[in-house]
Parts: structure tokens; C-alpha cells; sequence
């Protein structure tokens, strides 16, 4: 199945680490100095915001984060988005790459990479699990990466590692901004 838009920089390393941050390595038999040239990952936060709010800061997020040079929707149809971007990756330069998102209500969103000067891969799922609050959501990032040409896999990984928690803090930090205006507003 194709997958939806990832306006991500997977590979940006000038990120911090985030302490409530869950992370798995997904390439159980990958041995230390593999030289691969892709890595699948699983990283996963607490955020204190519902899933509606989680939904609509990632989509905000995928045109709008920090590493990115620009992005355009080149086509809506739907659950499925088609959207170009370039961003800065750390050490390699900057990426340009058309993602094929797709909504998958009512707790998945897909990405896919159609093309792209740096990256032969990328594409995985953002997934929410509401908690049973109400007001709290978990939220699982996957993502298959890989690079075109021959990079140490724990670089690779190391890089990528920091990405997904980079983007899920993003996300979080914009969810709950939104939990607690709506929670202002509200009161």
C-alpha cells in the first residue's frame, strides 16, 4: 500500500534528546559496523493532547519544521497528498524529495517516497493510540530509511534515531500548545 507525505528531515543530527521518548531499533539481526544502506526504526511519546490535536499537528508539521527549505502540495485529492520538499540533512547537504501521503483515519497517517536526490528510501506511518483519558494520546513514529550509496548503518542509524525523536517532540510540543489553548478557551 502507498503511504502518505513525510515532510521530515530523517537524517538531521543537531537534535535533542527528549527524556519521556521511547525508541526501537527494528533490524533485529543488524550487527555494529553493517555497512547497509537502509534502517527501519520505531520511536513513541506521551503527549498530553487528544488525538484530534495530535492528527492536526502533524499535519501542520510536514509542511512547516525547522530543517526545511520549502515544501509544496502538488497535488490533494482526498486522503492522499503528493508534496515535494527540500530540507537540510546534516553532513550530506540538503535533500529534495516528493512524498505520497495518505490519511488513514482514524489513527494512521502514511508516507512514502516517490523520489528524491539523496534518500533511495523513506517511508513509514505515524500512529495514534488514544489513552483512555480522553486528553492524552500516544503517539508511535516507524520510518524505513535509506540513503543512496554506502553509509556505515550506525551512522544512519544514529542520524535517523535523531530525527524521529526530533519530529515527535515537534509534534508533542505543538499538540499540548493547542490542548491548552483549547482548555483556556474552554474554562
Amino acid at each position: 500500500m502507498l503511504g502518505m507525505i513525510t515532510p521530515f528531515a530523517l537524517l538531521c543530527i543537531n537534535g535533542g534528546v527528549v527524556p519521556d521518548l521511547d525508541f526501537t531499533d527494528l533490524d533485529q539481526n543488524a550487527k555494529l559496523g553493517d555497512v547497509k544502506t537502509d534502517v527501519r526504526l520505531r520511536s513513541s511519546v506521551m503527549i498530553k493532547a487528544n488525538k484530534n490535536l495530535v492528527w492536526l499537528s502533524i499535519h501542520e508539521y510536514r509542511t512547516n519544521y525547522e530543517e526545511l527549505v520549502y515544501a509544496k502540495v502538488l497535488f490533494r485529492e482526498g486522503p492522499t497528498s503528493i508534496i515535494e520538499q527540500q530540507f537540510a540533512v546534516a553532513r550530506l547537504g540538503k535533500a529534495t524529495c516528493t512524498f505520497l501521503d495518505t490519511d488513514c483515519p482514524p489513527d494512521k497517517i502514511t508516507y512514502q517516497l516517490l523520489k528524491s536526490n539523496l534518500f533511495s528510501a523513506m517511508d513509514g506511518s505515524w500512529v495514534m493510540t488514544p489513552i483512555a483519558d480522553g486528553k492524552s494520546t500516544r503517539l508511535d513514529l516507524y520510518c524505513h530509511a535509506g540513503i543512496q550509496g554506502k553509509v556505515p548503518r550506525f551512522l544512519l542509524r544514529f542520524g535517523l534515531s535523531r530525527s524521529l525523536k526530533k519530529r515527535l517532540e515537534s509534534v508533542k510540543r505543538a499538540a499540548e500548545k493547542k490542548a491548552l489553548t483549547t482548555d483556556t478557551v474552554g474554562a
